[in-house]
């Protein structure tokens, strides 16, 4: 088990790496969750974009997590929700030209910052960090993922 010591400095390591890579998404007025979102969109939606359900699917959230992230980022003007050409009923979400600008800055800047690691660390010492990190977030995926299913049989949803 860690110590308190560890675990204090862990936290402290997170909470700094989280505050220096997000530095542009906080210029810009974005929550991490909409900036999750505008990058699933500008790496995974061509130019028809993506139904709410696939965003949803490739973040691991459930779709009503992401309504009001939708609403935000429409509202700031770098989503748009258009009704799908071949079914009426689905609705697309594309990025705007204002949200592409906006995120290919922030993206460059996030590029720089983690350039500049390599002044301080060697190639094997990135991979290696690399490889540490891939570990920490499947556990942090897997938890998270126990922790919604426990949720969800403590409170199912009733059927109307």
């Amino acid at each position: 088990m860690l110590s308190d010591e560890s675990q204090a400095a862990l936290h402290q390591l997170f909470i700094r790496a989280g505050r220096y890579m997000g530095r542009g998404i906080h210029e810009l007025g974005l929550s991490p969750g909409e900036a999750r979102v505008l990058r699933t969109l500008h790496l995974q939606g061509n130019s028809k974009g993506m139904n709410p359900s696939s965003i949803s699917t490739a973040l691991g959230v459930r779709q009503p997590t992401l309504t009001p992230i939708f609403n935000s980022l429409e509202k700031k003007g770098y989503i748009a929700r258009q009704r799908d050409v071949g079914d009426r009923r689905r609705v697309r979400i594309t990025l705007t030209d204002h949200g592409r600008e906006d995120l290919t800055a922030c993206l460059q800047q996030k590029h720089r910052l983690l350039s500049r690691v390599e002044e301080c660390l060697t190639a094997e010492e990135i991979e290696q960090l690399i490889r540490i990190l891939t570990k920490v977030d499947a556990f942090i995926q897997q938890e998270r993922l126990k922790q919604e299913k426990e949720e969800y049989h403590a409170h199912p949803n009733p059927l109307p």
